[in-house]
């Protein structure tokens, strides 16, 4: 009798404060994902109200009343800014071959917590640096997908497989050659 689960592996995590990761041999860099222009990446909520979201993980913004030095921030439905992060007080997580950011230290909110942006990256090769997209607010945390090319991984490139060896998309698992 076995028991295959992902709970009884221990975690590899791996932190960094800034938008460079390195993991043994391996660098990560996810400095392309800094955006040029002054604002970095204009998101909306999906949702039927005005509010929209300024995101540049890898470098703060130059302008914008209330936006300015940090990297993350919303702008609500009556114009007003809200820091949702710091570039100071970033942290990049690895974690079993997924990458995570978080931004901490925004203005308060209402419940007086500080707010804070956590940014879920997703290894996508086909959509190149790709663009966030709003999930959810929580209590004053801010969650955004990312699905991008950068934040790929050895452990992206492999199928997972069964027991018996097999991939389970019924494709032989590959190694991955983009070393």
């Amino acid at each position: 009798f076995g028991y295959i689960t992902q709970h009884a592996c221990p975690r590899s995590t791996h932190i960094s404060e800034s938008c460079v990761m390195e993991q043994g041999s391996k660098t990560y860099d996810l400095t392309p994902l800094a955006s040029t222009g002054k604002t970095g990446y204009l998101v909306a909520t999906g949702s039927s109200s005005d509010i929209t979201f300024q995101i540049n993980p890898c470098k703060a913004f130059t302008s914008d009343e209330g936006c300015e030095s940090v990297t993350a921030c919303q702008i609500d439905d009556n114009g007003k800014a809200h820091a949702l992060g710091r570039t100071f007080d970033r942290q990049l997580h690895l974690v079993d071959g997924e990458f995570a950011m978080t931004l901490e230290h925004g203005a308060r909110c209402s419940n007086h917590l500080h707010r804070i942006t956590v940014i879920q990256f997703q290894c996508n090769r086909t959509v190149g640096l790709g663009r966030p997209n709003f999930v959810r607010e929580d209590d004053c945390v801010y969650i955004f997908d990312w699905a991008n090319n950068i934040t790929c991984t050895d452990q992206d490139s492999l199928p997972a497989t069964t027991p018996s060896g097999s991939s389970t998309n019924g494709e032989k698992a590959q190694e991955n050659v983009d070393e």
